[in-house]
C-alpha cells in the first residue's frame, strides 16, 4: 500500500470526471484540505472513507488500495486478499499514529506541567533578616529562631559548618518563599526553630543579608566568618558542558551519518541535548531563585527525561515511516 500511488490514483480519477477537490470533498463529506493531502501523498484516507471515495470515483476499494486499475480479471479471492490486507494495514497505520499522537500529547502536557510547577515552586530567598527572624537564647541554654508570621509556613534551611582554621562552629539560616506563595498570598503562624544550645554554636548567620551577603545575627564571641556557599553559577558551567558535548556529538553524528552505529550515536547525543534543553528551560523560568541542589537537579532531570522521551517517540515514528517506504 503506497500513499503516493493511491493519492495520484485518486487525483487522476477525479480529473477524469472533471471534478474539483471541493466537489469530491462535498460528495464524501470531508474537507477539501483532506483531499489535497491524499492526492499529494501527505495523508491517507480514513478507513471509513474508502467506500465513499470508490463510489464517487466509480472504482473499487481494491483498486484504491492498490492505486491502479485492474486491467485483467481478478479472482474474488484475490480481491478479498487485497482488500483485507490493505484495510488491515490502514487500520494498523491509523492505530499507530493515534497511539503516537496520544503519547506525544501526554508528554507535551507533562513537560508543560513540570516546567510550570518548577517555575512556581522555585525557592526565592527573602533577603535581610529584618523582622523576618529574631534569635533568642532561652534559660535552659537553647538558642532558637522565631520566624515572623508573614514568612512562616514557607521553607527554611539550616546549614552547619565548622571553620577548620579557627574551629568556630557556625549555623546558616535562610528563609524562602516561592512564586506560588506570592500569587496566593500564603502566610502562616509564628514558627520557632531550635538552632542549637549554648556552647555548641559560636555564631549564626542569615543569608542573604540586605546587601546580598551573609549577615551575622547571633554570636557567642567575636566572629569573622562568611558563608561559603556554592554559587548558582555552577549551573551555568553545566550548561556550558552540555552545550559543548551536544555540539561535538551532533558534529560527530553528521560526519558518521552513514555508519551502522549512527542511530545509537544519535540517541547518546540527544541525551546531552535533552539535558541542555531541560537545564536552560528550568533556569530560564527560575530567575532570581536561590541555589538549591535538590530543587534544580530534580527539575532539570525530570524536564530532560520528558524531552528525551519525546525525541524517542518522534524518532520511532520516523523509522517506521522509512521502513514502510522501503517495503513499498
Amino acid at each position: 500500500m503506497d500513499a503516493q500511488k493511491t493519492g495520484m490514483f485518486i487525483q487522476n480519477l477525479r480529473k477524469e470526471k472533471n471534478m474539483t477537490q471541493v466537489e469530491l470533498a462535498e460528495k464524501i463529506h470531508v474537507s477539501d484540505k483532506a483531499v489535497s493531502r491524499w492526492e499529494t501523498g501527505k495523508g491517507f484516507p480514513d478507513i471509513n472513507s474508502f467506500e465513499d471515495i470508490a463510489a464517487a470515483l466509480d472504482t473499487s476499494v481494491s483498486e484504491l488500495l492498490s492505486g491502479e486499475r485492474f486491467e485483467e480479471y481478478v479472482k474474488p479471492a484475490e480481491v478479498e486478499e487485497i482488500t483485507t490486507g490493505g484495510l488491515a494495514l490502514a487500520r494498523q497505520s491509523i492505530e499507530k499514529k493515534r497511539i503516537r499522537n496520544i503519547a506525544a500529547g501526554f508528554l507535551i502536557c507533562l513537560l508543560t506541567m513540570t516546567l510550570l510547577i518548577s517555575h512556581l515552586t522555585a525557592p526565592l530567598m527573602i533577603e535581610g533578616s529584618g523582622n523576618t527572624v529574631q534569635v533568642e537564647k532561652l534559660t535552659d541554654g537553647k538558642i532558637i529562631a522565631v520566624m515572623d508570621p508573614a514568612v512562616s509556613g514557607y521553607e527554611y534551611e539550616i546549614d552547619r559548618a565548622e571553620d577548620p582554621d579557627t574551629g568556630m562552629r557556625m549555623a546558616f539560616l535562610g528563609c524562602y518563599t516561592t512564586r506560588w506563595h506570592q500569587i496566593t498570598g500564603k502566610s502562616g503562624t509564628e514558627t520557632v526553630l531550635i538552632l542549637g544550645r549554648e556552647g555548641e554554636i559560636d555564631g549564626i548567620f542569615y543569608y542573604p543579608g540586605a546587601e546580598g551577603a551573609d549577615e551575622l545575627i547571633y554570636s557567642e564571641k567575636a566572629v569573622e566568618y562568611g558563608v561559603v556557599s556554592l554559587p548558582r553559577l555552577i549551573f551555568n558551567y553545566w550548561i556550558l558542558i552540555w552545550g559543548v558535548l551536544s555540539a561535538a556529538g551532533l558534529a560527530g553524528w553528521y560526519l558518521l551519518r552513514k555508519k551502522p552505529y549512527q542511530g545509537v550515536l544519535l540517541k547518546i547525543v540527544m541525551a546531552f541535548v535533552s539535558l541542555l534543553a531541560g537545564h536552560a528551560a528550568v533556569l530560564a523560568g527560575s530567575a532570581g531563585a536561590i541555589y538549591s541542589p535538590k530543587f534544580f537537579l530534580t527539575g532539570i532531570l525530570l524536564t530532560a527525561l520528558i524531552i528525551y522521551l519525546l525525541f524517542l517517540l518522534v524518532d520511532s515514528g520516523r523509522k517506521q515511516r522509512t521502513k514502510a517506504k522501503k517495503q513499498e
